[in-house]
């Protein structure tokens, strides 16, 4: 009877022990099951915050590619340099260097554009105010200081005094000198 009794003790303790190594079996299979999902689940948070910096670097690179200015492409490279590794990344650098060279042609054509209308508006000058007292004359019909005084409301004196000599007739020094002290 002792042994029966010692025996089946034995039996139903080993029916224990290996029904708890397959709970623990079963725990450590578990536990790594839901390590892997939220290691899983990390990583897709990863990707999901880098797809969105991407997605915000875009918007921000296309907003300089409308603009073309430099406040704009420098917002934008500070953004692109601020997104980690990635193959997406070396595209929007390459798409920013593009922007860049786009800025620089845009500005050179720009000060082209303003060099030239500067030059124009100085050879218009030129043409348009005669730079004699014959020219101004054979124009006007009359001498500068005269001009003046007849259509821009100046005083006889205000005229003589902002006319240069080479502009001026011998009657009107001489009434400049005699009448106003004007030398």
């Amino acid at each position: 009877m002792k042994k029966i009794a010692k025996l089946s003790t034995a039996v139903l303790l080993l029916f224990t022990l290996a029904a708890c190594s397959n709970d623990v079996a079963e725990e450590k299979a578990a536990a790594k099951k839901e390590a892997a999902q939220l290691a899983e689940q990390k990583k897709a948070e990863a990707l999901k915050i880098v797809q969105q910096q991407e997605k915000h670097t875009s918007k921000v690179l296309a907003k300089a590619q409308k603009k073309l200015d430099c406040a704009t492409y420098k917002k934008a490279k500070k953004v692109v340099n601020q997104l980690q590794q990635t193959d997406e990344k070396d595209k929007l650098v390459n798409k920013l260097t593009g922007i860049k060279k786009t800025i620089v042609k845009n500005e050179r054509i720009a000060a082209k554009k303003a060099e030239a209308a500067k030059q124009a508006e100085i050879a218009k000058q030129a043409e348009a105010e005669p730079q004699t007292l014959t020219a101004f004359v054979n124009k006007y019909g009359m001498s500068p200081a005269a001009y003046k005084v007849q259509y821009q409301g100046m005083s006889e004196e205000q005229a003589l005094r902002s006319t240069p000599d080479a502009m001026k007739t011998s009657g009107e020094m001489q009434i400049g000198y005699i009448k106003y002290g004007i030398e």
